[in-house]
């Protein structure tokens, strides 16, 4: 699915079978730093799937955790 400017919106999380998005992509919706993203994972706030090992680790967020999270946070 084609997103406007290629990027997501906040609203593209309610198509809960969309790809999972990246730390920057998320950090990017809800206005915060992939940093600060990345801690919530770390910490259990949000869920996340772990793809590599060591410092090659990134992490995918699946769409409807996206869409809970963002809820979370009161932006939707």
């Amino acid at each position: 699915m084609p997103y406007a400017n290629g990027r997501r919106a906040l609203t593209d999380l309610a198509d809960a079978n969309g790809s999972p998005l990246t730390t920057s992509e998320l950090a990017r919706i809800v206005g915060m730093s992939p940093t600060f993203i990345r801690n919530e994972i770390k910490t259990g706030q949000l869920r996340a799937i772990t793809l590599g090992h060591g410092r090659k680790r990134v992490f995918r967020i699946p769409a409807p955790e996206a869409l809970t999270y963002a809820r979370k946070l009161g932006m939707l």
